[in-house]
């Protein structure tokens, strides 16, 4: 009788146990314990690591405006005239291989102007002339004609209005106000302009339709003799013809 007994004990202290055990587990699954903050830390870390990998990973845009820097107003200038062989967003080369008259730094450059003679730009406050002059020194010394280039994110077999705003350089011929509008080193559009009776910079837009092919260069090129008087060039812009329709 008494082994008996202990035996119903036995099995109600194991039922006991086991109870619970039970409600532990249950308990873990309801409610489960918080992890180190240092490993959730880390979890998240990785998770924006990963997002900002996926960013970088994204091709260019190609519908919005595709021209980068198209007026030119970075860098910013100091009031008048400023020659930097860098701008934002371009590639600057000589037209001609061998320039009648180059840069004082002996690399090619563009002359920004900013309130140059009083002269307003088409948009912004800034923009280019074609046959460049570093005045940093003997501007006689100084003139090359130049050729601004940008590579253009594009559809394949897409169609897009590329926009140019030119002015002849107020009192100069036509023969000085010359610009070749290239794309893919193809000519699109050949501008002339003449400024012998303008005393300030008379705007005129241009439109050129160009295909894409995925990938296309935007060529800009200074044509006329060498004598730093040349086409005036700001708001350069490349749009889906769906767009500008």
């Amino acid at each position: 009788t008494e082994f008996h007994k202990d035996r119903v004990v036995l099995g109600l202290i194991i039922a006991y146990l086991a109870g619970l055990g039970m409600y532990g587990i249950m308990g873990i699954m309801i409610d489960p314990p918080a992890f180190d903050s240092q490993f959730e830390y880390s979890q998240s870390a990785a998770s924006e690591r990963s997002v900002v990998s996926r960013a970088d990973a994204v091709p260019a845009p190609t519908t919005g405006e595709l021209v980068q820097n198209g007026s030119f107003e970075e860098p910013i200038v100091r009031a008048g005239s400023q020659f930097l062989t860098t701008v934002n967003g371009w590639v600057i080369t000589w037209t001609n291989d061998r320039p009648r008259q180059m840069s004082l730094t002996r690399q090619p450059g563009v002359e920004v102007l900013a309130g140059y003679q009083g002269w307003k730009a088409a948009a912004g406050s800034q923009y280019v002339r074609m046959d460049s002059a570093d005045l940093g020194g003997r501007a006689a010394a100084t003139q090359s004609l130049v050729t601004l280039s940008q590579k253009v994110p594009t559809q394949v077999a897409t169609e897009y209005t590329l926009t140019v705003y030119v002015a002849a350089q107020p009192k100069t011929a036509k023969a000085e106000n010359q610009l070749l509008v290239q794309w893919n080193k193809q000519d699109v559009g050949l501008i002339s302009l003449d400024g012998s009776k303008t005393t300030a910079p008379q705007w005129k837009k241009y439109s050129f339709t160009v295909t894409g092919t995925g990938t296309d260069e935007l060529q800009l090129v200074g044509q006329g003799p060498e004598n730093r008087a040349g086409m005036l060039v700001d708001q350069v812009s490349v749009l889906s013809l769906a767009r500008t329709k």
